[in-house]
């Protein structure tokens, strides 16, 4: 239904069309282009019903540029498209010609990215017009920065807004679980009308269900895809070659694994530390792409958290339960999983190798001096894991 027809319907006509169109995602889901094993069916539900909340709170709060809020996109529960877990993913609704400060902080910060689009993934319309790394802008000497977009060109702290962005995307890095804190963003457009948003009418509540509706539709099908066309070209439990992304910065390297491991087999990873600021590997579900549950168990792992042998190599062990290694990486259930590799802000990316064994097998493949992880270690790495995750994105 377009929004045109939207219009000529009443506002709970057209919340009844929405649940409809809600129903009908069951039936997507149930097809042969998703898996139908119990776990990732009621992965699948699970990701519709956070989707949909997702996109309900876009539409009816966050998308008036004239007011724009900064809102969470991605973080520990509401999780698409293959988020980074060392992100914090935010965005804001913008509108060209208007002028917008961001200010924040960047005393504690990992790092940021700023990008302006037009659209979302996957669209037709989907644009990235402008790509600006934190290390382009100067902070005060507090950390405090504020950052014009739009506008007349500034010498410094400015980024360009083209006359089709609708949305300002920021992606934080939260490099060192234990120290690195976040920007605090707060984005206020620069302008004195309109001082109060206008009142609610049924036209615009058609509206934001049309693109809450729409949003659930393309981004279940179009994720699924995207990550299904990286696994096709891989074989089981093996890594690609690392690459740079088409249109992306050319000191960002990623590299896609395909993990399918019986109960009793371990893969272990073997990746020669890069030359970068940050890297890591993370694993991710099928079909839904989104990282496993990486506040309760240990999904993922970055340079700030992992064991470097004597060799300069660090070995993963992906397993479906603890090998007593300090860089075990958890199936949380899954026999299969999509791994990322990354490394960020990098001059020279290493290409993961794969060994196939047994989970009993695996200490005869590791250094002799590879340390043992004890039950009681883990459940303290467990417990400070989940402490670090809640304060970056539950406060």
């Amino acid at each position: 239904m377009s929004t045109d027809e939207w219009t000529t319907v009443s506002v709970t006509d057209a919340w009844r069309a929405f649940c409809g169109r809600l129903a009908d995602m069951g039936a997507v889901i149930e097809g042969g282009e998703f898996p139908q094993d119990a776990l990732a069916q009621a992965e699948g539900v699970r990701f519709l019903a956070r989707m949909t909340a997702l996109a309900l709170q876009q539409a009816t709060d966050f998308s008036d540029p004239d007011f724009p809020v900064i809102y969470r996109l991605n973080d520990d529960a509401t999780k698409w498209a293959g988020p980074n877990v060392d992100n914090i993913y935010l965005a804001a609704a913008v509108k060209h010609p208007h002028v917008y400060t961001l200010r924040g902080t960047t005393a504690r910060s990992g790092g940021f990215i700023l990008q302006t689009l037009t659209g979302w993934w996957g669209e037709e319309r989907f644009r990235i017009h402008d790509d600006r790394s934190s290390s382009v802008f100067v902070p005060e000497t507090d950390g405090s920065i504020a950052i014009t977009i739009g506008g007349p060109e500034q010498p410094t702290n400015w980024m360009p807004l083209h006359p089709d962005a609708d949305c300002l995307f920021i992606r934080e890095y939260a490099i060192d679980w234990a120290t690195d804190d976040r920007c605090a963003f707060v984005l206020e457009r620069v302008a004195d009308e309109p001082v109060v948003q206008p009142v609610l009418d049924a036209a615009r509540v058609c509206g934001m269900l049309e693109q809450a509706a729409h949003w659930v539709e393309h981004t279940t099908v179009f994720w699924n895809k995207f990550e299904a066309q990286m696994m096709r070209p891989l074989e089981p439990n093996s890594f690609g070659p690392v690459f740079t992304a088409p249109g992306g910065g050319s000191d960002i390297f990623y590299g896609n694994g395909w993990v399918d491991l019986a109960p009793d087999d371990a893969l272990i990873v073997h990746v020669t530390v890069p030359v970068a600021r940050y890297w890591s590997l993370q694993l991710y579900n099928e079909a839904w792409y989104e990282s496993l549950d990486f506040g309760s168990r240990c999904t993922n792992r970055n340079n700030t958290q992992v064991h470097v042998d004597a060799d300069g190599v660090v070995r993963f062990v992906i397993a479906t339960r603890d090998p007593g290694t300090p860089n075990w990486l958890d199936l949380a259930g899954h026999q299969r999983a999509f791994a990322h590799f990354r490394a960020v802000w990098c001059t020279a990316a290493t290409q993961p190798r794969c060994t196939l064994t047994t989970i009993d097998a695996v200490r005869d493949l590791l250094p002799t001096d590879h340390p043992v992880i004890s039950p009681a270690q883990r459940i303290d790495e467990l417990r400070t894991r989940h402490a670090q995750v809640t304060r970056r994105h539950r406060r």
